[in-house]
């Protein structure tokens, strides 16, 4: 069930949510008629990589993106559930003015761009969000869900991709491999690896096969258009 009503952030509101600006806020609400959580899963499940799944099914990052894109958009998110009664969502958005005229932030003024750029992740929904976000920037995207798909595109493309957004955790290759092939066929091409574990590890193999930026998942839409544009720009 999803409701959407227009409610005041009040005090108690306010109160519960500090970052929240006085105001009218939209409240989207969806509720469920499934198992339920206890409150120590409640605790824990806007915290990235923290799933309920079975190993290889889901990443864990699904509600720490949509808290993180809440935020960010001066918002915030609740949960209330217990075992057996369902769980209700309710998240409050600012109601903006249609009539105001305050200026974009920075990075949608100027770190946009026209380069190609090919976004590489086994999850259709993440793959399509990053897509579309920077093709709203003025990029020419293409998206691939499978490692495997795009090294045959990269290798039958006639003019390289200038930068490569993958995904590190990834079924028959991961990112990291990935982008040794990448680098093998278009050494001068900037890769960026987005990683749930941004380890050291991970950053000790990043650079080893020549990957120029690891990002921590999961990332904001600002943090993702800087760090193209820093890319391209080297």
């Amino acid at each position: 069930e999803l409701k959407l009503s227009s409610v005041d952030a009040g005090v108690g509101l306010r109160a519960a949510f500090e970052h929240l600006r006085p105001g009218k806020l939209a409240q989207v609400m969806v509720v469920d008629t499934g198992m339920g959580m206890t409150a120590e899963v409640q605790e824990k499940i806007f915290e990235p990589l923290f799933t309920t799944k079975a190993e290889g099914i889901g990443t864990g990052l699904g509600l720490a993106s949509a808290k993180r894109i809440v935020e960010e958009h001066k918002g915030a998110i609740a949960v209330e559930s217990s075992p057996g009664q369902g769980t209700r969502f309710t998240v409050y958005l600012p109601v903006i003015d249609r009539t105001s005229h305050e200026p974009q932030p920075a990075d949608l003024v100027y770190l946009g761009g026209t380069e190609r750029v090919l976004v590489v992740d086994d999850e259709p929904e993440v793959a399509k969000a990053t897509g579309t976000a920077l093709a709203a920037l003025g990029y020419v995207v293409e998206v691939c869900h499978s490692p495997i798909d795009a090294l045959e595109l990269v290798g039958a493309t006639d003019e390289p991709f200038q930068l490569v957004v993958t995904d590190q955790v990834m079924p028959r290759m991961p990112g990291l491999e990935l982008a040794a092939r990448l680098k093998a066929l278009h050494p001068e091409t900037p890769i960026i690896l987005l990683s749930g574990t941004a380890t050291e590890e991970i950053l000790r193999k990043a650079e080893a096969v020549g990957v120029e930026l690891v990002l921590s998942k999961p990332v904001t839409r600002s943090a993702l258009a800087r760090a193209v544009r820093g890319e391209l720009d080297r």
